[in-house]
């Protein structure tokens, strides 16, 4: 026997019975939750590698605590992975692979309801999504040597390459400088 949850307005503890018609008699069950539907307002990055193993901020609240492992997932387009509930406003996420570069929904599964309803910061409300993107490959640096106390440019030719004023070349782990295009 199944008994679906009735649709309520608030989150909230309630009580289970059973009623016997022919005994005119309930019979008390247990208890079930109703929690409020997640929201999520944004996920960083936004963007990743459609080969995949990005690691996924999203932001938002009520995203339920006391579910077991693997109760929430997050869904990218159509494929969902496991989250991780930090508290009730993070949880993080690795996404999936994809079979090209696209813009997908970004949304959480909670059991099997699929929590759709997003909402912005600014309280408009609208989908989240992941862009998936083709890694760029890199083919040449011209020149690959330089010297000491000496400013050389380096020219990076290679194949999707997103111009954007955030790229940025790292020299060793610390030496960061803007990309110029």
């Amino acid at each position: 026997m199944t008994c679906s949850f009735p649709s309520v307005t608030s989150p909230g503890t309630w009580t289970l019975s059973l009623f016997i018609p022919s005994l005119q008699t309930r019979i008390a069950v247990g208890s079930v939750e109703y929690l409020a539907l997640p929201v999520v307002a944004s996920v960083q990055p936004s963007e990743g590698s459609i080969s995949g193993g990005t690691a996924v901020v999203a932001v938002g609240y009520h995203f339920p605590q006391s579910l077991q492992q693997g109760a929430v997932q997050c869904v990218f387009g159509s494929v969902a992975t496991v989250a991780t509930v930090v508290n009730s406003t993070i949880l993080t996420c690795e996404s999936p692979g994809w079979v090209r570069a696209e813009e997908v929904p970004f949304f959480l599964r909670v059991g099997t309801t699929d929590a759709v309803q997003q909402r912005y910061d600014d309280g408009s409300s609208g989908g989240v999504t992941f862009e998936y993107v083709t890694m760029p490959t890199v083919l040449e640096l011209l020149p690959s040597k330089g010297f000491t106390n000496v400013a050389t440019e380096v020219v990076v030719l290679g194949e999707n390459i997103s111009l954007s004023s955030l790229l940025s070349c790292v020299f060793g782990e610390v030496v960061v400088v803007p990309a110029v295009y």
